[in-house]
């Protein structure tokens, strides 16, 4: 690695000032210049240059097996060890995920809805069941909320507002553009935590205006909304948490880049046959998805 630093910046530092530095001696590095790569060594260098560029592509996200997948789309076929040896050799690491805490149980009140979805996320119409949460975001003038609501039957985020109070009328101008975006039919069911944004009365009006049915997580059990809680820690690990926010328009405007541009569009979900939100939806309107039930059975 050494030879490769001193090859690469030879134009801006001498080779005997580089040598200094590194300890090592002017005749290793000219013999090591000289000497013939091998077949390999070539295949490998080619490869690398793929393998960053799907790497900035995905926004530094992908895996191994991701990029794996990314090369077999390209005819490229490499196993999953070289891959692995290469983006470490060359410093291509993914984010890493953060490893989630659940919160404290809680009291059952009346105002609360049932648990009708019962952790049932696959779902194999679109438009049947929606989830959402919310979440906040700091920026330098003060925290700013994020309501989205998702499809579950391509994970799609299909409306998000922002605001800088957590209040009802976030999540029901998040509901607002979800309704505006998909105008879905009858027999709409909504889960979601048991925040008092979605167990208030104005919201719980606002569903039954819509015709939709209410379902929320039991008490502390976060699992019960794992999709919207998934979503929310892939959008912090890929994006938020790498960028420092202004205000609300700046997240604003960050926020469609990713959520928008690429996480509905472009990204791979593992849950979606490797195929991104919309391109999922659109080969279901188009008749390229077998539906099944939940036994298994082709319907």
């Amino acid at each position: 690695m050494k030879y490769e630093f001193m090859e690469e910046y030879r134009s801006e530092f001498t080779v005997v000032r580089m040598c200094k530095a590194f300890r090592v001696k002017e005749s290793g590095y000219y013999r090591w210049r000289n000497k013939k790569k091998t077949a390999r060594q070539i295949e490998d260098e080619a490869l690398v240059k793929v393998i960053k560029a799907i790497h900035i592509e995905s926004k530094e996200t992908y895996g191994p097996k991701r990029i794996q997948d990314e090369l077999i789309k390209i005819n490229i076929t490499c196993c999953l060890g070289r891959i692995r040896r290469l983006m470490r050799e060359n410093g291509l690491y993914c984010i890493s995920r953060k490893r989630f805490t659940p919160y404290p149980k809680e009291d059952i009140e009346k105002r609360y809805s049932e648990n009708v979805l019962d952790r049932s996320f696959n779902v194999n119409e679109p438009d049947k069941v929606w989830c959402g949460d919310i979440t906040y975001v700091k920026t330098v003038e003060g925290w700013v909320y994020i309501a989205v609501v998702i499809d579950l039957f391509n994970r799609e985020v299909i409306g998000y507002a922002l605001n800088k109070k957590p209040n009802s009328q976030l999540t029901m101008r998040a509901m607002a553009i979800a309704l505006t975006n998909r105008k879905p039919q009858a027999s709409l069911l909504f889960h979601s935590d048991r925040g008092c944004q979605y167990s208030s009365k104005a919201y719980h009006h606002y569903l039954e205006e819509h015709q939709i049915k209410s379902s929320m997580s039991r008490g502390g059990n976060p699992y019960d909304n794992a999709c919207a809680e998934s979503f929310f820690a892939t959008l912090k690990k890929e994006w938020v948490h790498h960028l420092k926010y202004q205000n609300l328009e700046h997240l604003e405007r960050s926020l469609f880049e990713y959520i928008d541009l690429f996480y509905n569009r472009k990204r791979m979900h593992s849950r979606l046959d490797k195929c991104s939100p919309a391109e999922y939806y659109k080969n279901y309107k188009v008749g390229k998805i077998v539906q099944t039930n939940d036994l298994g059975m082709h319907i």
